[in-house]
């Protein structure tokens, strides 16, 4: 949850720089921007305790993709918000991404519309209220757990066939 007085900050993983570098420039100096080229680099920074108050993640990328991000920080992160980029138009994505409840958007999007699906969701998240239908929760046993370094793992051992979660 956002701390007053501070800016938002929020974890952009591409695998694209070109969009990476786009959502930085549309959201800065409003937003702190970290910036990670996949899932498992993005797991990683959050396995080593920066604290995020959004990920924005794309869906198809090499190793750990954005289904198996948005299935671990549901699990073990239930609080942290989430959006989903993707270029993609194949409809299990967002089957996927409606199942974790993700809000997403179609690549190439306006900036417009970026700015307002972050502010919207970090305003769900700092008010308290349910981040795009998610189920808000405490920080359990299994999100301590995953404070010390075991969101790439449980990436990992996701698979994403017929009975994954994503």
């Amino acid at each position: 949850m956002a701390v007053p007085n501070r800016r938002p900050t929020v974890l952009v993983i591409d695998d694209e720089p070109l969009v990476r570098g786009v959502v930085r420039r549309a959201l800065e100096p409003e937003i702190s921007i970290i910036e990670a080229p996949d899932g498992e680099d993005g797991l990683a920074l959050l396995d080593r305790g920066v604290t995020v108050d959004l990920v924005l993640t794309d869906f198809k990328m090499p190793s750990i993709g954005g289904l198996q991000v948005m299935a671990v920080l549901t699990r073990y992160r239930p609080e942290l918000p989430i959006i989903g980029m993707t270029g993609h138009a194949d409809p299990a994505l967002r089957e996927g991404a409606a199942k974790f409840g993700v809000r997403v958007l179609q690549k190439p999007f306006e900036i417009g519309t970026l700015l307002v699906s972050v502010r919207e969701v970090l305003a769900e998240s700092r008010d308290g209220r349910s981040v795009s239908g998610r189920k808000r929760g405490g920080v359990g046993k299994n999100a301590l757990g995953a404070r010390t370094g075991r969101l790439v793992a449980a990436a990992k051992k996701l698979t994403l066939g017929k009975n994954a979660p994503c």
